[in-house]
C-alpha cells in the first residue's frame, strides 16, 4: 500500500468507513503484530495489543498527517502501544526482545516448514553478532522496509547515527558470511 492509498483509507476512516480499516488491516496486520511481538515477546499479549492497535487507528484516524511516511507512523504507534503495555503491567522490556523470531518451533526435516525453520535459525544466528541497537535498525530496515530517515524518526536518533549503525551492522554480517 502506498502513501496515497493509505491516506485515502485514513480519510475514509475519519468518516466511519470500516472497509477502509479492513484494507489497512489486510495490508499491515502481520507487520504490526511482529513489531509488537518483538517488544512484548508473549504471543497472546501481542495479539491483544495488535487488535487494540487497529481499533485505536480507526478512532484516531484524524491524527494522521498526509505527507509523512505512513509505515513509519504505524510503526511508532505500534511500538508505543507495546511499550505502554509493558509499563502498565510493570514488566521489563526483555533484553532479547529483538532477538526472537516468530515460528521457531522445532521441526524435523520430514515435516513441512523445515526449510523455513532452518532459514529462521540462520537469521537468528546472524543477528546474534549484532548489538541490540544494530539489530533493531536492521529489523526496521530489512523486515520493515523503512528508510533510514523513517527509522531515525522512530528511534528518535539522528539520521547519521542510524546510517552509521546500519553500515556497521552490515559489515559485521558480511564478516561472518551473512548477506543482508
Amino acid at each position: 500500500m502506498d502513501n496515497a492509498e493509505f491516506a485515502l483509507c485514513m480519510e475514509g476512516m475519519r468518516h466511519g468507513d470500516q472497509e477502509a480499516l479492513r484494507k489497512v488491516y489486510d495490508a499491515y496486520a502481520v507487520y504490526i503484530y511482529h513489531v509488537i511481538l518483538r517488544i512484548v515477546v508473549q504471543r497472546e499479549d501481542a495479539q491483544d495489543i495488535a487488535s487494540e492497535f487497529f481499533l485505536k487507528l480507526f478512532r484516531q484516524a484524524d491524527r494522521f498527517e498526509y505527507g509523512r511516511g505512513h509505515k513509519a507512523w504505524l510503526t511508532v504507534m505500534a511500538r508505543n502501544m507495546a511499550l505502554d503495555f509493558i509499563r502498565a503491567n510493570k514488566k521489563e522490556i526483555p533484553s532479547g526482545a529483538w532477538d526472537e523470531l516468530p515460528g521457531q518451533d522445532q521441526v524435523s526435516a520430514d515435516e513441512p516448514g523445515y526449510e523455513q525453520a532452518l532459514q529462521e535459525i540462520t537469521i537468528k544466528q546472524a543477528l546474534a553478532v549484532l548489538t541490540p541497537q544494530e539489530r533493531e535498525i536492521v529489523h526496521y530496515k530489512i523486515m520493515g522496509d523503512l528508510t533510514l530517515r523513517e527509522i531515525s524518526e522512530i528511534l528518535e536518533l539522528p539520521q547519521g547515527t542510524v546510517a552509521s549503525r546500519y553500515r556497521q551492522a552490515l559489515k559485521k554480517l558480511r564478516r561472518y558470511g551473512y548477506e543482508a
